[in-house]
């Protein structure tokens, strides 16, 4: 059927008596039914079904809250696009199988064409438009729904769009999701030329998805980049260390466009100071740390730390203050040596801060000087001679220092008396086989250090007492016979006694054995002979205290 009446075909719904839900025009024949130019308004629908069908018009226009169902079955002999006028206008596809592609030829603010192929479940697409009023985005954006479905699986659908015509001042353009009142760019679309490519439908859901047109300049990671620059130029637009940079030197390719500097040159940059450094990197490098580059820390502070936070502040060339992540180096500080030490911190720049001029955290620690010891005392000072024992416990030294409790002490040199002494775990020795007789008492000298080195010198008076002469045990028979027991006759314990003289004698008075040495005993022998068994007399005389004992020896042999 050809229709050519000169007026337009003019559809309306009349809002208040709802005379018509809408007007619907079926066709079932395979003929083509041609029309001037076709305006829809109110809530009037036109729907195009039937095998062979073809609805022919100059053009269409869709206003208020029409819908246009199965436009592939139209042919405009004036316009090649359908054009919508009314963001309540809906143009609904025929129920597409999984695989299936429909290509409508629309216009909203220029000439636009839109291709949807199902992946999902059979499903019929719903296409509508929005105004925007965004100044960086072209004053429409695509609404697409999954209205009718069959089967279980989730509609699913690859969206693409082609622009045909429109302003030069909306070119670069891409595609952002609307998520409540935020647009999102988004990472899986394709832009080639003209056309951008929406690949997979399914991650924002699948009843309802909005998608606008956007030639915006917003900059997400502030690399200087706009996204959409980013999106065509396949670097991340998350990252702010991803962008083309085609000559390596650290700067956009679309940085050096504007600076008009070459982007293929990497000696070719701006660098107004010209200090080697692009501006570029400049503006996004720390040039000043702010810190504190000298630290005093008191001796053996154990919480240095505290006085070394983990992070410091850095300038960056804009001015701009940012926080910067640091490890500090202290393994070659020794906070129980006093002194100056360097400790150098290794500096974590956030995402998008650079390095551009190596900038290096060293901070100057002094370790104050420990105080010296106050003073060492020994607990006990005296001990008791003995003829047996050769290493005997004095004393135990205790240091007053109320900054540290680890400390080495020492015999000072070997002046005065240490020479019979010994120290060891802090404790006093008599260390020594001589008899140093006739000597109770022994001056040293010892010194203290602690851990920075501080010393302490300081003498003590040890006593040493002995057995009174009256009171040490003379043995009266021995049986020098070489079983190894009892065979010497000596009274070892006057080793400590200076000048005594031992004599022993026979029945006639003969001096059979003499000795000065108390170590020195009597083993029956004279002259290398055996003397016989019998009685003997033995006298003993201390010079030092004009004691005089005498005393019987009997000498056995078994």
């Amino acid at each position: 059927m050809d229709i050519r009446n000169p007026r337009k075909w003019i559809f309306n719904m009349d809002y208040k008596t709802q005379l018509f839900l809408g007007i619907f025009i079926f066709f079932s024949i395979s003929t083509e039914l041609f029309s001037q130019s076709l305006t829809l308004v109110g809530d009037a629908k036109l729907s195009l079904k039937g095998e062979g069908v073809i609805f022919s018009a100059p053009s269409i226009q869709l206003k208020d809250n029409s819908q246009l169902i199965n436009p592939e079955n139209i042919t405009l002999t004036k316009s090649d696009f359908i054009k919508i006028t009314s963001k309540d206008a809906n143009i609904i596809t025929r129920l597409l199988a999984k695989g299936e592609i429909s290509r409508i030829a629309v216009g909203i603010d220029g000439n636009t064409n839109l291709t949807i192929k199902n992946t999902g479940a059979n499903t019929t697409f719903i296409v509508g438009m929005e105004v925007l009023s965004d100044s960086d985005a072209l004053p429409y954006i695509w609404r697409i729904e999954a209205a009718e479905k069959s089967g279980s699986e989730s509609a699913s659908l690859q969206f693409s769009w082609e622009k045909e015509a429109e302003p030069e001042a909306f070119y670069p353009k891409a595609l952002a999701n609307r998520m409540d009142s935020q647009w999102l760019f988004l990472k899986n679309q394709t832009l080639s030329g003209e056309l951008v490519s929406l690949e997979d439908f399914k991650e924002f859901g699948s009843s309802a998805s909005v998608f606008a047109v956007k030639s915006s300049f917003v900059d997400t990671d502030e690399d200087g980049v706009p996204d959409i620059l980013e999106i065509q130029q396949d670097s991340d637009f998350e990252d702010p260390l991803a962008y083309l940079d085609s000559d390596g030197d650290g700067v956009p390719d679309y940085v050096e466009l504007i600076q008009n500097s070459d982007p293929s040159n990497p000696w070719s940059y701006l660098d107004s100071d010209e200090d080697r450094v692009a501006d570029y990197i400049f503006e996004r490098s720390v040039v000043v740390l702010l810190f504190a580059s000298e630290l005093q820390v008191p001796w053996g502070y154990p919480e240095m730390d505290q006085f070394l936070t983990d992070s410091i502040s850095g300038m960056l060339g804009t001015g701009m203050i940012v926080d910067l992540a640091i490890h500090w180096d202290k393994s070659d500080v020794n906070i129980y040596k006093s002194g100056n030490y360097q400790i150098e911190g290794e500096i974590g720049y956030p995402i998008g801060v650079l390095d551009g001029y190596h900038l290096s955290a060293n901070v100057a620690v002094e370790i104050l000087p420990k105080p010296a010891p106050l003073d060492v005392v020994l607990d006990n000072d005296s001990f008791i001679a003995s003829s047996e024992a050769f290493f005997l416990a004095v004393g135990r030294f205790e240091v007053l220092d109320p900054v540290d409790d680890i400390h080495e002490i020492m015999l000072y040199n070997e002046g005065y008396d240490n020479g019979f002494f010994e120290i060891k775990d802090n404790i006093l020795y008599w260390s020594s086989e001589e008899r140093a007789e006739g000597k109770t008492s022994f001056t040293i000298i010892i010194r203290v250090t602690d851990r920075d080195g501080n010393t302490l010198d300081k003498f003590f008076e040890i006593h040493r007492t002995r057995k009174p002469f009256e009171e040490i045990h003379i043995p009266n028979t021995f049986t020098p016979n070489g079983d190894g027991i009892n065979d010497v006759w000596a009274v070892s314990e006057l080793r400590a006694y200076q000048g005594a003289r031992i004599q022993i004698f026979d029945g006639g008075g003969v001096r059979v054995f003499y000795t000065e040495n108390p170590d020195i005993g009597w083993n029956g022998k004279r002259d290398g002979k055996d003397m016989p068994i019998g009685t003997y007399y033995w006298t003993i005389e201390i010079r030092e205290s004009g004691e005089t004992r005498r005393g019987v020896l009997n000498m056995l042999r078994k």
